[in-house]
């Protein structure tokens, strides 16, 4: 069920996979629209990458769109995920996917708590201890 739970060779595979998607998806993705002909040669590699897994472009381009929704800084982020759309992604899954990238972001911009800032207590250590 969950992708994180599932360990075999086929699942590392498809992982290691989509991450190869995302980052040539990234490289080529722009803060704005590719010209057509660099469009085209991103789209060509990443069908030849993808080989024809609509799946995997659909984690890509909805993990992109999720993570950086509009409103917030990351168009390059939305750019890699429509040139993921362009190359086949499967566009019943990307909803699904993008829901993960939304909760990804809303993980990602928690606060970090911040330990170790509480005052200095001194004890003064008696016989009976620390005082409680």
């Amino acid at each position: 069920m969950y992708e994180s739970l599932d360990q075999s060779a086929a699942a590392t595979g498809d992982r290691i996979l989509a991450v190869q998607i995302l980052a040539t998806a990234i490289r080529h993705a722009r803060f704005e629209p590719l010209p057509p002909d660099e469009e085209a040669a991103a789209v060509a590699e990443l069908q030849q990458l993808a080989d024809g897994r609509a799946g995997l472009l659909a984690r890509v381009a909805g993990l992109c769109l999720g993570f950086s929704p509009a409103g917030l800084p990351g168009e390059a982020d939305r750019n890699a995920g429509a040139l993921c759309i362009t190359a086949g992604a499967d566009p019943a899954l990307i909803p699904y996917w993008t829901r993960i990238g939304e909760a990804r972001a809303r993980t990602a911009r928690m606060p970090v708590p911040q330990l170790g800032h509480a005052p200095a207590r001194s004890y003064r250590l008696t016989a009976a201890g620390p005082p409680a």
